[in-house]
């Protein structure tokens, strides 16, 4: 009797691990998109409208913590320059602020 519950009770708390993590993820992307759009809204304000310098926000994983990636174009790097004080404003404190050269 107990060994037939066994296998069900295993399969019920891998699929509830399973669903929990997706949740967790799904919330860590929610908040990326919201951090997002708050940074990106901030660098419009400061440069004064849409500009060629692009800002990606990377999630927290178990690997590394959220990233806020800032990337422009070959001779447009000033624009960081530009947005930089609220860029740092606006990410959390528990991300990194990344500079990428685009090429």
């Amino acid at each position: 009797m107990m060994q037939a519950l066994i296998a069900p009770v295993v399969l019920a708390t891998l699929v509830g691990l399973w669903l929990a993590w997706l949740k967790r993820r799904e919330r860590a992307e929610d908040r990326a998109l919201t951090v997002r759009a708050e940074i990106q809204s901030a660098v419009n304000r400061a440069l004064e409208g849409e500009s060629l310098l692009a800002v990606q926000v990377e999630p927290p994983s178990s690997f590394h913590c959220g990233r806020v990636v800032l990337s422009t174009p070959t001779g447009y790097e000033w624009l960081v320059h530009e947005a930089w004080n609220p860029v740092i404003e606006h990410a959390p404190k528990d991300y990194e602020v990344v500079l990428r050269h685009a090429a």
